[in-house]
């Protein structure tokens, strides 16, 4: 639990001040909600590499890759380099 410090006597000069009013929100329906909630990305194009290699996988007819499955073979990785190609970077 947080503890209070003792208030400090004021000087005059804040006690001119007005204290800040506090505005209360108005209240939310939930049917408010459920209409933003299918608009936020409706006009948005999901730029997601996650959502791209799934709907790519999805349009082949096959499954996307999950770390879950058996049938990796553990050279899926982004350290494994074709030995054809010059490495894209400069410090590869």
């Amino acid at each position: 639990m947080f503890h209070r410090a003792p208030a400090l006597p004021k000087s005059k000069s804040e006690d001119l001040r007005p204290e800040p009013v506090k505005k209360k929100r108005p209240p939310v329906k939930e049917e408010d909600l459920k209409g933003a909630r299918g608009n936020l990305s409706k006009n948005q194009e999901i730029k997601s590499k996650t959502y791209q290699v799934m709907k790519q996988c999805e349009q082949m007819g096959s499954a996307a890759p999950s770390i879950f499955s058996r049938a990796r073979t553990g050279d899926e990785t982004v350290f494994e380099k074709s030995k054809d190609e010059p490495p894209k970077s400069v410090f590869g």
